[in-house]
């Protein structure tokens, strides 16, 4: 996903894509853990890092998979800002 875009919201992460004029929503009903985030970053693989109140989302763009952490599955508390 190299030259686009992304940006936090409390309506979820905004992926905009400047060289085709378009913009893709990712929101809880897409699988993240909440709308509400305030950090995104690609980690040294290539995937997504998104953190937010309810915990962290991975989004594998190679998958198109995206994989929640909370407190239910370890994170030691769910609020995850920066």
């Amino acid at each position: 996903m190299t030259g686009k875009i992304w940006v936090c919201s409390d309506a979820g992460i905004n992926i905009i894509d400047p060289k085709t004029n378009t913009n893709l929503t990712l929101q809880k009903k897409e699988g993240l853990l909440s709308d509400y985030n305030s950090m995104v970053f690609q980690s040294e693989s290539g995937k997504i890092i998104v953190g937010g109140e309810e915990g962290i989302s991975i989004f594998d763009k190679e998958e198109t998979s995206i994989t929640n952490v909370s407190v239910k599955n370890g994170l030691s508390r769910p609020l995850f800002m920066t």
